[in-house]
């Protein structure tokens, strides 16, 4: 009769009457919703960044009195920058949650991974040899130096609880960043028979400084346990920075021809876009902390699922590529002081040149799954990832744009300063088809590798070479330059990889990884460039090589969402 009574009191209250006890297993829940994603969390994570700058531009104005009459050839080139870097990253925060609604602060802090371009002797980056006026040689560039690196973010979150094991979220607050010490800077050279040659350079600075400004970003969270959480995220950063002075210098050997070179600067603004996963540990408030660790170690423990992972699969994404461009052993350059002994300056090094480039990438593969091993095979198709590595200044009056001269102080008051290029091409990669091995570490988490081939398509130029040395009053040695070589092919290689994935549901998954392909490529033989020659006590030897085999290499960076559509297994 007490176990009766007792029945009825627990029973739920419907228009005014008790429900019976054998009623209550087929009503529906009570309506809040019990706190899955709330509490506190700490975690820590890696991004890949994008560092985008904005300070003005410098203007080239050519003067040229020849008869019939004066002219003048103006270029305008900008002061902007682009960096890709890597950077480590630790968070702490708190979340609640109100049925699906979760919302929350949180803070994290960079460790590492800063963009950053020192600022060279004499010539700016980007000053290309070339003719700018008949009779002349020499370059003229600016460029900015400095450095910079986030510090870390404040920012507020809110989000929506879309499945037990998936939270979409949206952030914004604070982002705190350091710009080093920098300017712009200027550089030109200019030789004209018989007035001897002119080399000028000059810099705009300012100091080292905090800067605060906004940050937006969005992503995804995924369950491995219920403490243990996984997170793709991405976050836009924007700064104000400084003001730099704006300067001008200019090099006319005969006092009425040459170049003047003007930087414009505006405020300086920075954007920094960041692609970043995290592995999260939330402090659960509903069970202590030695039954949260006991469920989580169950999870890692359960048996394996037997197919969760296999099954036939499409994909997309998008992938950050970073490309390696050498011939080996290609760059030789001496330099040599008669009145000290031995050489003041030696190197043999690869000709190289890098680049980075955003693309899209689609893939589809099958996977097998034997208990906690999964084996499959996976091709994708990359797109729009293209990258030409002519950069620099434009074509034009001061030659071909990538052959960056660059000074050596090493015989001061004697100047000597040599460019030395090879390679002026790109690479166009075209997809892959690997075999991929992976570990089912929980129902909701798998860890794989990859090997197999890379396809893509290379193109480039080799054989460029220009110089300058400069003793005065001495007449200077200047210029010399072989037409480069051009050649295309498609080219296999082999790539190598790795990542993590992580169930959203059971169909759709969301992945990280890494991958890195090596190609050798035996491109036909093209003509050496050689400069050199003596100045008063300085010899200077220099060469450009296009050695084969050709090394490429390509760096990606990438994240996709994929959606199992058939599994034969079940």
């Amino acid at each position: 009769m007490v176990k009766r009574i007792a029945a009825l009191a627990c029973g739920l209250v419907v228009s005014g009457t008790f429900a019976s006890a054998q009623d209550i297993p087929a009503r529906a829940p009570a309506t809040v919703v019990a706190s899955s994603w709330a509490g506190l969390y700490v975690g820590a994570g890696y991004g890949r960044n994008r560092l985008q700058t904005q300070q003005g531009t410098y203007t080239n104005t050519m003067i040229n009195p020849v008869p019939p009459g004066p002219a003048s050839v103006v270029e305008t080139h900008s002061l902007d920058q682009q960096h890709f870097f890597d950077s480590a990253h630790v968070l702490a925060g708190l979340l609640f949650q109100h049925n699906n609604f979760v919302f929350g602060i949180e803070g994290d802090y960079s460790l590492g991974g800063r963009a950053k371009v020192d600022r060279q002797y004499l010539l700016a980056p980007g000053c290309s040899p070339g003719v700018p006026i008949t009779g002349m040689y020499g370059c003229a560039s600016a460029g900015a130096f400095g450095s910079f690196e986030t510090k870390g973010h404040v920012r507020a979150i809110v989000g929506a609880d879309i499945s037990p094991r998936l939270m979409a979220f949206i952030a914004g607050g604070l982002a705190i960043g350091q710009l080093g010490n920098g300017g712009i800077q200027a550089g030109a050279f200019l030789t004209e028979s018989p007035f001897g040659a002119v080399i000028t350079g000059a810099a705009t600075t300012y100091g080292q400084r905090t800067l605060y400004g906004k940050s937006v970003g969005g992503g995804a969270q995924i369950k491995i346990s219920e403490s243990l959480i996984g997170r793709l995220e991405y976050l836009h950063d924007s700064y104000t920075g400084p003001t730099p002075t704006a300067f001008s210098i200019s090099a006319m050997p005969s006092g009425t021809e040459g170049v003047t070179t003007t930087v414009n600067p505006q405020r300086m603004r920075l954007v920094n876009e960041s692609v970043r996963a995290s592995l999260i540990y939330r402090l659960d408030p509903s069970v202590s902390i030695y039954d949260a660790a006991a469920r989580d170690l169950a999870v890692f423990s359960a048996a394996a699922t037997g197919n969760g992972w296999a099954g036939f699969y499409v994909g997309a994404g998008v992938s950050q590529n970073n490309y390696d461009f050498r011939y080996p052993n290609g760059r030789s350059l001496t330099i040599d002081n008669y009145t000290l002994p031995g050489i003041d300056y030696s190197e043999q090094s690869d000709l190289v040149q890098s680049g980075q480039n955003f693309g899209a990438n689609f893939l589809f593969g099958y996977r097998y799954q034997w208990r906690q091993l999964v084996v499959g095979v996976e091709g994708d198709v990359t797109s729009a990832s293209a990258a030409r590595f002519s950069r620099g200044v434009a074509l034009g009056q001061f030659g071909r744009a990538g052959n960056s001269a660059e000074c050596y102080p090493q015989v001061l008051p004697t100047h000597v300063c040599v460019s030395l290029q090879g390679v002026n091409g790109g690479v166009k990669p075209r997809g892959h088809l690997r075999w991929i091995a992976g570990l089912e570490l929980t129902p909701t988490l798998l860890a794989f590798g990859t090997y197999g081939t890379a396809f893509a398509r290379a193109y480039g130029n080799a054989g460029a070479s220009g110089g300058i040395v400069i003793s005065p009053p001495s007449a200077p040695l200047a210029g010399a330059s072989v037409p480069p070589g051009n050649a295309r092919a498609n080219i296999t290689g082999q790539t190598i990889g790795g990542g993590f994935e992580l169930k959203a549901t059971d169909s759709i998954s969301i992945r990280g990884e890494y991958m890195r392909d090596f190609y050798s490529w035996n491109a036909p033989p093209c003509q050496d460039a050689s400069f050199g020659g003596t100045i008063g006590d300085v010899t200077t030897n220099g060469m450009a090589r296009c050695n084969t085999p050709v090394k490429i290499t390509n760096e990606a960076y990438q994240a996709s969402i994929i959606y199992r559509f058939w599994n034969p297994q079940l």
